[in-house]
């Protein structure tokens, strides 16, 4: 409890203290220099013959620290049991992956977040910085416009950014970032490269749940081009594998679900038993992800069994067509969602964002990108069967707190899923 003096003619009125209000935890802030700002203020002027308050038992490993709700991009949100175990030990292979100091380099000392408060990220970056007895930079709100400027006007040395920031490159043209690591979670290989190759400084993939903290990472210092799609191996007191329909280990090359286990997990869903006897396997925790390993062990990202599209036996994963459209220069975001279909169960509809600065003298989307230009982008980098079928122009989209596209909110809608969309077989518009 943080109160200021002015608070302290309040206090003297309580008679009988709660536990939650006890002594020990109350911290009295001066508001006008040379104040008393001691909390020992508080205890004399309490009323005599208060009760003596109960000791505070110390925190372990295992003891709950905070319940840390899902972001809830294919679903309902869920609050996830976190211990004091479970972030510290994320803080600390977040420090792990930091890079070495170069010849006359002090170790990093001024971080950044961009995500709020309520999201996990700004947490285990909080704990990171104090670990470095560093600084954390917490930008007011996101803003894909203003990432890297920030970044320059507070001369960062590392930052965790979302493929977005990539949009404002030409924000910081001509300046100079102190920028030694970037966490790039999520990103495609090309826009980790095109980001790499314009600031020279090394990019870090990783994959994370709230459920597990850090499951997957990139060892430090690896060259992140010579496995460009590469999550990395199991992180910090983390096990991994792949596991068919059955549950059964697979070999390198099969795609199957990521399982992951270790010390320090979540303890469950806050009230949902049933969820919590879904997720796991036993001691493993279930992902829900498909992911395939190679023959070095390294894991690859293929999607979401939530965010797969079914067309015709065929899984198409939304993730692979969305890296796709996004390498177009008009787009500022996309999503791929099933459109339900009588002969092939589904089929691929792709919603586009286009950058609105491009939007001017009264242009629409269909002109500032055509959709014959969107369409032979992606059947030159996909499978004849993995190119949308149906093109959708959207303003914006429904989002959660920490800014990623609230996917079950676009797909059950209780419209027309074909609504304003183009038909690539049909050549026509539906309205």
């Amino acid at each position: 409890w943080v109160l200021g003096t002015e608070r302290v003619e309040l206090l003297k009125q309580i008679t009988d203290w709660p536990a939650s209000l006890a002594r020990q935890r109350i911290w009295v802030t001066a508001n006008r220099l040379g104040e008393d700002s001691s909390w020992q203020r508080l205890l004399n002027a309490s009323p005599a013959g208060s009760h003596p308050t109960p000791a505070v038992p110390q925190p372990g490993l295992d003891t709950l620290a905070n319940i840390q709700y899902t972001s809830g991009t294919t679903g309902f949100p869920k609050g996830c049991l976190l211990t004091h175990g479970y972030w510290l030990n994320l803080a600390l292979a977040a420090c792990l992956m930091h890079p070495e100091p170069a010849p006359g380099q002090v170790q990093m000392q001024r971080f950044f977040t961009a995500q709020p408060f309520f999201y996990m990220d700004p947490f285990w970056q909080l704990l990171m910085t104090a670990m470095c007895c560093g600084t954390l930079v917490a930008a007011r709100k996101i803003s894909a416009t203003r990432f890297l400027g920030w970044l320059a006007d507070h001369q960062i040395d590392w930052a965790q950014l979302p493929e977005l920031a990539l949009k404002s490159i030409d924000s910081v043209q001509g300046r100079t970032l102190a920028l030694r690591e970037v966490f790039t979670f999520g990103w495609s290989a090309e826009s980790r490269q095109i980001f790499v190759q314009r600031f020279q400084v090394p990019a870090v993939e990783s994959f994370g749940m709230t459920e597990i903290g850090l499951g997957l990472v990139m060892p430090n210092n690896y060259p992140s081009a010579a496995k460009p799609t590469s999550v990395g191996l199991a992180g910090l007191r983390r096990q991994a594998r792949i596991v068919d329909d059955a549950g059964q280990p697979v070999g390198a090359g099969v795609t199957g679900e990521l399982q992951i286990r270790g010390d320090h997990l979540f303890k469950g869903y806050f009230n949902k038993p049933q969820a919590n006897a879904e997720v796991f396997d036993g001691d493993w925790f279930r992902t829900g992800d498909a992911f395939v390993q190679d023959e070095d062990g390294f894991y690859r990202i293929v999607g979401r069994f939530k965010d797969m599209i079914r067309r015709s036996n065929e899984n198409i994963a939304a993730r692979e067509v969305e890296a796709v459209v996004r390498e177009l220069g008009a787009v500022l975001d996309c999503a791929a969602v099933p459109v339900p279909d009588p002969v092939r169960k589904e089929e691929v509809k792709i919603m586009v964002q286009v950058r609105p600065e491009l939007l001017t003298d009264g242009k629409t989307p269909r002109e500032v990108l055509p959709v014959d230009q969107l369409l032979t982008h992606c059947q030159g980098a996909l499978a004849p069967f993995k190119v949308p079928r149906y093109v959708q122009f959207v303003t914006d989209f429904p989002r959660t707190s920490s800014n990623k596209i609230i996917k079950h909110q676009l797909i059950n809608t209780s419209g027309s899923p074909l609504s304003r969309s183009f038909d690539r077989v049909q050549g026509v518009w539906h309205t």
